[in-house]
């Protein structure tokens, strides 16, 4: 974990909130700490940004992306599963469907 807050600066809980950060948030959602939403890495005049490097098997969708704060690409909207993490800037909830003809087709 030291690994972690050394590269991307800071404690993945918020201490005044309680609640993750986005890097803690992406781990748990694809495997990597990484503090983007976005697809792929960019390259930020020389700074290259790590985000989402393959399509996950839960997504996430944000309010934050509907006031233009950020953009999160098609690796976490489109996921493996019809599952996704939905963020707003106080909470986060699950959103799956229940009708057992959505799972069909997946294969577990």
């Amino acid at each position: 974990s030291s690994g972690i807050n050394a590269e991307y600066g800071g404690s993945l809980i918020h201490s005044k909130f309680g609640h993750s950060n986005q890097s803690l948030l992406n781990l748990m959602l694809t495997g990597a700490a990484v503090p983007n939403v976005f697809d792929g890495a960019r390259d930020l005049g020389g700074i290259e940004l790590a985000g989402i490097k393959e399509q996950s098997e839960v997504g996430y969708l944000t309010l934050l992306e509907a006031l233009r704060f950020c953009q999160v690409g098609e690796n976490l909207k489109c996921p493996k599963f019809p599952i996704w993490v939905l963020g707003s800037e106080s909470h986060t909830t699950l959103l799956f469907p229940c009708a057992p003809c959505v799972y069909h087709n997946i294969d577990f």
